[in-house]
């Protein structure tokens, strides 16, 4: 009899454990709400409630600053001389200064044009969109839009003085140069070292060079004889790096390569690079 007492005895103390851990559980499930998620209808002054605004306005947004073309490093000073690292990127016929370090638009160069219908041609192409720009290294721009007029551009870095973060870029109209000359788009532009010249190449074949100062045309570079006929559409060009030569050389999509001096018309020479 006592050993089976006190079996009881221990069953009911199981008994009584298992009731207590069942209470406990319960009470833990009442302090801990299991949807914390704010209800359609509920109450702002509600204890331990969330609620969240059904109203949201745009603070930052992503868009595209690069749609293709060449990119060109750019370094403005502060009025402190302290200097920003930009790059100039080709965004759907603009011209568009981001800043290196942050990825941020500072500004462009048709940021303030209105656009409309009459700048469109009969294709409903932008006649105003820029297709060629050269950057000196004073950050003169020039750049050749697709009706083939040529314009100068100063960009300065505008300063906030209570945050940096809004620095902004202006850029200011200084001269039209007038049209390129060119029958066909302008798809290269290259600054010579000194600043002085500007070159710019087409897919007609030519290459004409202007002088900065007054906008003018200086020389025409046209295809050589000995190129595959119905292929001279200029696809490069680029300066020799020094400031005492006039020398360019132009690619063309023949495969040949013509190096010419401005200084000798004579002096010329073409490498055939097709097979």
């Amino acid at each position: 009899m006592g050993a089976e007492k006190d079996h009881e005895e221990e069953d009911g103390s199981s008994s009584m454990e298992v009731d207590q851990e069942d209470q406990e559980e319960e009470e833990l499930e009442e302090s801990v709400p299991i949807n914390t998620a704010p209800q359609e209808n509920e109450n702002d002054n509600n204890d331990g409630g969330f609620t969240f605004s059904k109203s949201w306005a745009i603070d930052k947004a992503h868009v595209p600053i690069y749609t293709g073309g060449k990119i060109s490093p750019l370094y403005l000073k502060n009025s402190s001389d302290d200097v920003l690292s930009c790059i100039i990127l080709p965004v759907d016929g603009d011209l568009v200064v981001v800043d290196a370090q942050r990825g941020t638009k500072l500004g462009s160069v048709r940021e303030r044009t209105d656009t409309n219908e009459d700048d469109e041609d009969d294709e409903g192409l932008d006649r105003d969109a820029i297709t060629a720009y050269a950057l000196s290294s004073s950050n003169s721009l020039v750049t050749c839009s697709r009706n083939h007029l040529m314009q100068q551009y100063e960009i300065k870095l505008v300063q906030d003085d209570d945050d940096n973060n809004n620095d902004t870029v202006q850029v200011t109209l200084q001269k039209k140069w007038g049209r390129s000359g060119h029958s066909l788009p302008v798809t290269e532009m290259e600054f010579h070292t000194s600043g002085t010249f500007v070159a710019t190449a087409s897919i007609d074949g030519t290459c004409r060079i202007f002088d900065a100062r007054p906008g003018h045309v200086t020389h025409i570079y046209r295809p050589i004889a000995g190129g595959e006929s119905g292929r001279h559409g200029v696809s490069s060009i680029a300066w020799m790096k020094d400031t005492t030569h006039l020398v360019i050389a132009i690619g063309r999509d023949d495969g040949s390569i013509a190096i010419h001096d401005l200084r000798d018309q004579d002096m010329k020479r073409v490498v055939v690079t097709r097979e």
